[in-house]
């Protein structure tokens, strides 16, 4: 498991789609979640389709001059995220594109958040789906200003720098702070956690896969990942389970690989390690 870990805000923005969803209020049926991956600051954008001309959109007449441009800019490989026109927009911004493992949600931080989107939109929208729209901003607001273990602080205050408000504080004398944090400090304790916690997680994750290490060149099979069809009759079970076989391009991390098309280097994206598995050619066997 190779975590990605960041050193200060800003540094690396994780972007993801949440939904489709039941078309609600101005007719959004998708969420443009951005988050930065150090403080874990959110921003959630209502979206009546997801494509990247409006992500861009979002990016460049909000985010970047609200909050400013990130270093590197994280995805998966969806369609939008993969495309020319998303690609070079942001390299004109002298931002870094960068794309997580297919089929490996897991490699990518943003995914907590859709968890926790799922859980609050279940407690607020459970009787009337397509009120979700309504709650986008109470939500962002929740996720923004409650502790966060991996950092021991709200995102707020490492992004924005505030220190979020205590509702409690209404019906409560709390004796006041007189000596204001250090920002820098804040940020130095933060990072520390983060990789403190990054490591246990890493060996709790390697304890659970014995994958093996390929090297460049090497010839690999690929876990399959195809759906079922009534009309054109086919099921997933009856697909083979791993397609076959790639060539290994590049080595992007330690669990990471850059494939491509044995004859011809077409490329076929990058995998996680817990997909791939050594390719065996076939042998003849004479008969007696």
């Amino acid at each position: 498991m190779q975590p990605i870990l960041s050193t200060r805000p800003l540094d690396k923005v994780l972007v993801d789609f949440y939904g489709p969803l039941p078309t609600g209020m101005f007719q959004f049926t998708y969420i443009f979640v951005v988050m930065d991956n150090f403080t874990r600051f959110v921003k959630l954008y209502p979206l009546r389709k997801a494509n990247a001309k409006i992500c861009i959109k979002k990016l460049t007449t909000d985010y970047f001059p609200t909050y400013g441009i990130p270093k590197n800019i994280v995805s998966d490989h969806g369609r939008q995220f993969i495309s020319q026109h998303w690609q070079t927009t942001l390299k004109k911004y002298k931002i870094q594109v960068t794309h997580t493992s297919i089929y490996h949600p897991q490699s990518n931080p943003a995914e907590r958040v859709m968890r926790d989107l799922g859980r609050m939109f279940r407690t607020y929208c459970h009787s009337k789906h397509s009120n979700w729209p309504q709650y986008v901003p109470y939500i962002e607001w929740t996720l923004n200003n409650v502790y966060h273990e991996s950092t021991a602080h709200s995102p707020s205050e490492l992004f924005l720098r505030n220190v979020p408000h205590n509702p409690l504080s209404q019906f409560i004398h709390f004796p006041n702070n007189d000596f204001p944090p250090n920002y820098k400090h804040q940020l130095t304790l933060a990072h520390e956690i983060q990789l403190t916690k990054s490591e246990a997680r890493k060996k709790r994750h390697d304890k659970t896969i014995n994958a093996p290490l390929f090297k460049i060149n090497d010839l690999i099979l690929v876990k399959t990942h195809r759906l079922s069809s009534q009309i054109d009759k086919k099921i997933s079970k009856f697909f083979l389970l791993y397609d076959s076989p790639y060539k290994i391009k590049s080595i992007k991390t330690v669990n990471a690989y850059e494939l491509v098309g044995p004859e011809d280097d077409t490329p076929r994206g990058t995998h996680n390690i817990v997909h791939l598995k050594p390719y065996k050619p076939p042998t003849m066997v004479t008969p007696p």
